[in-house]
């Protein structure tokens, strides 16, 4: 259900294109493969073997991916778990959608003035 409310979130933000959205880790890195996205937001709680590990093979297949987790629970080991994998930050679920747009409006804006 997250997924599909941040879809549509993002979908609607100026400058934001949605390539895709799938349901567990296999799908994930096929589509990633196919799309070679900029970003990619992940559930930390991916199915078939979760969201730290699509975020592990993400960063090995394309380092400068920026990875985005998402969890529902907080606390320093998710977010050591988090940068471990690679992630570029971890976000909750539950937080207001001004803050992970805006989160995932920096992490772009950051991209475009690193490869300018």
């Amino acid at each position: 259900m997250f997924r599909h409310y941040l879809s549509r979130i993002l979908e609607n933000q100026p400058g934001c294109h949605v390539v895709g959205e799938t349901v567990d880790m296999k799908q994930t890195l096929e589509e990633f493969a196919k799309v070679n996205p900029d970003l990619v937001c992940v559930g930390i709680s991916l199915p078939y073997h979760g969201g730290l590990e699509a975020t592990r093979q993400i960063r090995r297949l394309r380092p400068s991916t920026r990875v985005i987790l998402f969890s529902e629970a907080a606390g320093e080991a998710y977010q050591a778990a988090a940068i471990h994998a690679g992630a570029d930050c971890l976000l909750l679920k539950n937080a207001e959608i001004s803050v992970i747009v805006q989160t995932l409006r920096g992490m772009m804006q950051a991209d475009s003035q690193r490869s300018a």
